[in-house]
């Protein structure tokens, strides 16, 4: 291996929140491990989040910056070995310097930016890229539907540190959580989602909730972290259906929480649909659980499928569109302990076999080496 290739990565919102952002620092961290020339370029839509992995930041402000962006690069040439990009939308500053410099790039994708009809520069970023990196099965199956041309695709996992997400006492990380937000936790069954709530809506918030509530348990909580679009929509949902008492919004939480929040809960829920413009690639919040010995509650509809694992059962699948079994899932983890832990031990072994950071490194620069050696 080449240590001294000059690579460069360009992405959206490095330091924010988020699946592709988290996706993304890890993603630096493993170049900068394998590679002794990196360098990050950040277009910020958002405030940071995540100090400490661009060396470049740009206010994303509007399209006109990326023109600045690819003139930088263009002066920069000589000292470009490859680069990468986090987001198709910026893929056509790669092609243009492909054309002109022989510079090779690939870029990131993850479902909804992908899985769409692609148009003028963005189609041309895609179709002239060396190769696309997929974080799972589902997105790299469907790629044909939506593409006339696919690049040589590779499935990357999203990494888990498994040395960050790790199990801990229930009893001790909800005594962390219930002090630092004055709660009450005792003998309380908590539900946990903790994902950017987008303006598509997406995340299944509301499908916990409408789940909790016909259940009729008034123990049950649900933990909600994190922001976004869609906040205000499900808060003002959550008050239609008099659910305040058992639904606590925290906001963003800082990231050393994030391992107790999975670690106070007894189920964790993602549970997204699959339709046009919508969906998820592997969610990175059900992984992390499943790495703190939690069990999961996945859609059986897009990438979430993966998070499910046949080999180590860490959870369940369900329908998105069937609020009856997701109350019958939840109430099955109520009433079996002994197999909500049999799940979340076995969902660590799942972490380890297939997520684990260190083979997302070694695999992310295996790809990068391959395509420069051709």
């Amino acid at each position: 291996m080449d240590r001294k290739r000059k690579i460069v990565f360009i992405g959206f919102d490095i330091e924010g929140t988020g699946g592709i952002s988290t996706y993304s620092r890890y993603q630096v961290r493993a170049l900068r491990e394998s590679f002794e020339n990196v360098r990050v370029y950040t277009l910020d839509k958002f405030d940071k989040q995540h100090n400490g992995y661009s060396d470049i930041t740009i206010k994303y402000t509007n399209k006109l910056l990326l023109v600045k962006l690819l003139f930088n690069l263009i002066k920069e040439q000589k000292n470009i070995d490859f680069i990468i990009f986090n987001h198709v939308n910026l893929s056509f500053l790669g092609a243009i310097l492909k054309k002109l410099y022989k510079i090779r790039y690939m870029i990131f994708g993850y479902n909804t930016d992908v899985l769409i009809n692609l148009k003028g520069l963005y189609e041309f970023g895609f179709k002239n890229s060396e190769a696309i990196g997929i974080d799972c099965k589902y997105t790299i199956d469907r790629l044909k539907e939506f593409h006339n041309f696919v690049p040589t695709t590779h499935l990357l996992y999203d990494p888990i540190d498994t040395n960050f997400f790790k199990p801990n006492n229930q009893k001790e990380s909800q005594n962390i959580i219930a002090k630092k937000y004055n709660l009450n936790l005792s003998d309380k069954f908590i539900i946990t989602t903790i994902a950017l709530m987008r303006k598509s809506g997406n995340k299944g918030h509301r499908l916990i909730i409408d789940a909790i509530k016909k259940i009729n348990n008034k123990n049950i909580l649900y933990f909600v972290t994190s922001g976004g679009e869609d906040k205000k929509n499900i808060e003002r949902y959550v008050k239609n259906n008099n659910m305040q008492k058992q639904v606590i919004f925290f906001g963003f939480v800082e990231n050393e929480l994030i391992p107790h929040f999975y670690n106070s809960s007894d189920l964790v829920a993602l549970i997204s649909k699959n339709e046009y413009g919508k969906g998820e690639g592997v969610p990175l919040g059900l992984i992390e659980a499943s790495s703190c010995e939690v069990p999961i509650l996945a859609g059986d509809e897009d990438g979430s499928y993966e998070a499910i694992s046949d080999k180590f059962p860490n959870g369940f699948r369900v329908n998105p569109r069937n609020i009856d079994e997701i109350a019958e899932k939840i109430k099955f983890y109520i009433d079996n302990p002994d197999i909500k832990k049999e799940h979340g031990e076995n969902g660590r072994k799942f972490v380890i076999e297939e997520f684990e950071y260190s083979k997302f490194r070694d695999k992310q620069t295996s790809i990068i080496e391959s395509i420069l050696n051709d």
